[in-house]
C-alpha cells in the first residue's frame, strides 16, 4: 500500500505527507481510546487529556516512545544559570549544567 502511494505521488508530496504524519504523531495519544469522543470540542479536549495521561504513563512505565528532541536553551551557559547552579567559570571556559565545557 505504501509503495503504491509513493509511486502515485511526487517526491515533494511524499515529503509533505511524511511531515504531516510525524506532526500528527507528536500530538496524538500513544494508546488507543476507542470509547472517548473523537470529534467536536469534546473530542479535542478528550484527545488532549488522553495525550497528557498517556505521556505520563509512558514515562512511568518506561515505554520508549520516540519524541522530537527539544532544541537546547539558548542561554544555557549564562551568568545567571552558572550562579544559580553553582557552576563556576575558569579562565575563558564555562562549565554547562550538563557537564560539557565550552570556550567563551
Amino acid at each position: 500500500l505504501v509503495d503504491d502511494l509513493v509511486d502515485g505521488l511526487g517526491e515533494q508530496q511524499v515529503v509533505a505527507l511524511a511531515q504531516r504524519v510525524n506532526a500528527a504523531l507528536d500530538h496524538a495519544p500513544t494508546r488507543p481510546h476507542p470509547y472517548t469522543p473523537h470529534s467536536g470540542r469534546l473530542g479535542r479536549v478528550a484527545h488532549h487529556l488522553w495525550r497528557v495521561v498517556d505521556r505520563f504513563w509512558d514515562t512511568a512505565e518506561g515505554r520508549v516512545i520516540p519524541h522530537k528532541e527539544k532544541p537546547p536553551h539558548p542561554r544555557r551557559g549564562s551568568k545567571m544559570t552558572r550562579y544559580v547552579l553553582g557552576a563556576p567559570s575558569f579562565e575563558g571556559k564555562t562549565d554547562t549544567p550538563d557537564g560539557d565545557s565550552t570556550t567563551v
